[in-house]
């Protein structure tokens, strides 16, 4: 079984930005890890779980993609209707 590695770029320690600032950087770097999971599972015969247009779906390495929950709110409770109540 052979392993792929990724090739990261080293950046000198006095070029870095912070990176809870550094926004592009955290962006590419959790697209990179998420498609490298996605490849994985299902390279392993596992689907993944995904988030889409207030939808829950799960995606399997056969193509087939499986709605599992709407979270779509019909209605949602007023902050009033919570904090304004009154007791009798």
């Amino acid at each position: 079984m052979s392993t792929k590695q990724m090739n990261v770029k080293r950046i000198s320690s006095k070029n870095r930005k912070d990176p809870l600032i550094d926004l592009d950087a955290l962006d590419r770097i959790g697209r990179a890890a998420t498609k490298n999971a996605r490849v994985k599972a299902f390279n392993h015969g596992s689907p993944v779980t995904i988030a889409q247009r207030g939808d829950v779906y799960r995606l399997y390495p056969d193509g087939r993609k499986e709605r599992i929950k709407s979270t779509e709110q019909k209605s949602f409770p007023r902050i009033e209707d919570d904090l304004c109540q009154v007791s009798g």
